[in-house]
């Protein structure tokens, strides 16, 4: 007992902090799979021979796949140990990206592997917001969450990145084998100290008359689901649209990894501003959606002189919004936060279905310009829902 009391004492970092870094590792890992197929999209539809109704239908199975995980294992997420779903989560991860190089020769092959990450990653996202909301300090989870929700993002700028360092030289397959490599790594570090709180401790404070009505979560839900179509919209398309409108390979991945290092600048500084308590958080992600659908609605113009520039524009704040959307539902629900974290990251994952097929068919049809309208359109929307939410909740 005195051993590992000691050993605690030496740990480099707090106990809270290696937490947050172990769930925002996880979660980058997680999530990897779907924003490297939308990064390296060009080179996969070419050696796998399938056009973008299909790259939309390809993304939109990883997104379908995480939305039933986590609309059912969200529900019984607030008694599972988190370490458990932890390793069955990276076990799928891993899976998928040794798979997706090596096995898959077709579009529905890659939809099989895309199917398996996704539920790893619908599985232990409610189970890492649970884990945060009960064992990270209260005045450290506004950072802890922007922190959470930045790894999503991190994963495209790795997947820009990769185009011009892997894509270009020694081929798309590499990329996945560094992510199956850091999945490997993480499943045999420990995570004994991934525990949650009792849920009669975490419950202890709750008082039951300053919970939210319920429809503050349906609306929220229903926000998360129409900006979020928009953004894995813009994610599954952003490079065909600038290679389309006259901008090289590598700059259009040098431009989706600038866009995405802008949306984890905003995560970090709004959960930064949350700690402080100087922010009303449902009133920013309403500004933060606004921004966005002007963003959008930017790359409708088209032509290689504004693409790249709207690009970075939309996807800061398209990708921006969420990590704050989701530190709002867990913070309004604290008294079951892996519950409520499932039913918003299910309706957020069901969105993400629709989105990229719906705006595949539009550019398969008609036009990119018309796809980025009704995004623009989608996400004004969902900002009109989070007022309402906001509205209901005062």
């Amino acid at each position: 007992m005195g051993n590992n009391r000691e050993a605690s004492n030496l740990s480099p970092l707090p106990r809270w902090k290696r937490t947050v870094l172990v769930v925002s590792l996880n979660v980058l890992v997680s999530s990897i799979p779907v924003f490297f197929v939308s990064a390296l999209s060009v080179q996969i539809q070419n050696e796998m021979d399938f056009g973008n109704n299909l790259q939309g239908t390809v993304i939109a199975s990883y997104f379908a796949a995480a939305a039933i995980a986590a609309r059912f294992l969200g529900q019984i997420g607030d008694r599972l140990h988190p370490a458990f779903t932890v390793r069955l989560s990276l076990l799928f991860t891993l899976a998928s990206c040794l798979g997706i190089p090596l096995l898959a020769s077709s579009w529905q092959t890659l939809c099989l592997f895309m199917v398996l990450a996704g539920g790893g990653n619908g599985i232990v996202s409610p189970a890492l917001a649970r884990v945060i909301a009960q064992s990270v300090p209260l005045a450290r989870q506004g950072l802890s969450f922007g922190i959470k929700q930045s790894s999503f993002v991190v994963a495209t700028l790795f997947g820009g990145v990769a185009i011009p360092l892997l894509a270009l030289t020694i081929g798309w397959q590499f990329a996945f084998f560094g992510a199956a490599v850091l999945a490997a790594v993480l499943l045999g570090l420990p995570k004994d100290f991934l525990i949650a709180q009792s849920k009669k401790k975490a419950h202890a404070t709750e008082d039951s008359s300053q919970r939210p009505p319920k429809s503050v979560l349906r609306l929220l839900a229903v926000a998360f689901g129409l900006g979020m179509a928009a953004a894995t919209a813009l994610a599954a398309f952003a490079i065909a649209a600038m290679v389309t409108a006259g901008i090289g390979i590598a700059s259009a991945g040098i431009y989706l990894a600038l866009g995405s290092a802008g949306a984890i600048c905003i995560r970090l500084t709004a959960g930064w501003l949350i700690d402080r308590g100087r922010i009303d958080h449902l009133l920013l992600v309403i500004i933060l959606l606004g921004l966005a659908a002007v963003g959008l609605l930017a790359l409708s113009f088209g032509g290689p002189g504004t693409t790249g520039v709207a690009v970075i524009a939309a996807y800061t704040f398209t990708w921006g919004w969420a990590g704050l959307g989701f530190y709002a539902v867990v913070d309004l629900h604290r008294y079951r936060p892996a519950s409520a974290s499932g039913i918003a990251q299910s309706a957020a994952a069901s969105g993400a279905v629709l989105g990229p097929i719906i705006f595949g068919l539009i550019a398969t049809n008609s036009s990119y310009q018309v796809g980025w309208i009704a995004a623009a359109g989608l996400t004004a929307l969902a900002a009109f829902f989070v007022y309402r939410a906001r509205s209901v909740n005062s």
